[in-house]
């Protein structure tokens, strides 16, 4: 009965060794596992990271743009650009606007008198 027990517990000690053993290995693939999935994510960071800056620098083109535009638009109300043909479409609607004045007010007196 004795040698029994001998083998049964040696037989018992063999097992719980090969199972730490197992287990000790199936960990180290787990964490390789894991550690391979944390090295992919930074790949995929890394490699976004351009992407994003030539976003951002076509983002910053366009607004300068829209600046610039706008910016000399403002520039071009503010100051009147005479040109002889502009200077001459001035003078000739004062003079229409000066006919029309006199043709009202002589209109106007005419009525008047034809009143009276």
């Amino acid at each position: 009965m004795r040698k029994f027990f001998t083998v049964l517990a040696t037989l018992a000690t063999l097992s719980l060794t090969n199972c730490g053993y197992n287990a000790i290995q199936s960990g180290d693939e787990q964490v390789k596992a894991n550690w391979s999935e944390v090295v992919n994510q930074y790949q995929r960071r890394a490699d976004l990271v351009p992407n994003i800056v030539n976003s951002v620098k076509g983002f910053a083109q366009q607004e300068k743009d829209v600046l610039l535009g706008v910016t000399n638009a403002r520039a071009k109300v503010g100051s009147i650009q005479a040109t002889p043909m502009k200077k001459a479409k001035v003078a000739l609607a004062r003079k229409l606007a000066v006919i029309m004045h006199r043709m009202l007010a002589d209109g106007t007196s005419f009525r008047n008198a034809a009143v009276v």
